[in-house]
């Protein structure tokens, strides 16, 4: 369950992704312009006249920034073919390659959970892999063009490639417009990407330490 995402960078064996700099746009998605660089002014004048601060500006830059992530999230969720970076929302290294994930391609869904390791108990860190195959996949927009989302999935735990056991997943956030970051049980973050934007890292030997 997503409940037993860790918070922590496990050291194991890994492959990587896509590389360092998550969550990132694609090198070939469209760049947002700065309203000023066409001008190139300082300010940018509106209909009326008045000019626009930079304060304002790097406003705009951002909104419009938002609306694109949104718009490239939306594109992945609806085309089934996503990556959702977890992240703790207290911490600060959400630029960084991401050990807890949910991989959807088609009607399969791959999850991976991390947690750090605790020296008063003795135990090391580890992670769990699993597998499964959707159930169920709904998106439902809201009056605001908010986007409801409903995900069940029959999961088994993988080791190896061998299945320890299955549990039931059920996975329902909200993706809001101006952004492609959704909130989640337990204070978590979710971004939702598409692959070629995402930051992964897959980790392989035992799975429990």
């Amino acid at each position: 369950m997503l409940v037993a995402m860790a918070f922590g960078v496990i050291p194991a064996t890994a492959q990587t992704g896509s590389g360092i700099g998550s969550p990132a746009l694609p090198a070939t998605q469209p760049v947002v312009q700065d309203p000023a660089a066409a001008g190139g002014a300082n300010a940018v004048d509106t209909a009326d006249g008045e000019a626009l601060s930079r304060k304002q500006k790097r406003t705009l830059q951002q909104q419009a920034e938002g609306e694109l992530k949104f718009s490239l999230a939306k594109h992945a969720l609806e085309s089934r073919n996503c990556i959702i970076e977890i992240y703790d929302s207290r911490s600060t290294s959400k630029t960084r390659a991401s050990y807890n994930y949910v991989e959807i391609q088609g009607d399969s869904i791959v999850m991976q959970a991390a947690w750090p390791g605790s020296p008063a108990s003795g135990r090391g860190g580890g992670y769990a892999h699993s597998e499964g195959t959707i159930t169920r996949f709904e998106m439902t927009p809201d009056k605001k063009g908010n986007i409801d989302v409903k995900i069940d999935a029959a999961m088994r735990v993988m080791n190896f490639g061998i299945s320890y056991g299955g549990w039931p997943l059920h996975m329902r956030f909200k993706l809001f417009q101006g952004s492609n970051m959704v909130p989640l049980i337990a204070g978590l973050q979710g971004y939702v990407m598409l692959p070629s934007q995402a930051n992964k890292m897959q980790l392989n030997g035992p799975s429990y330490r």
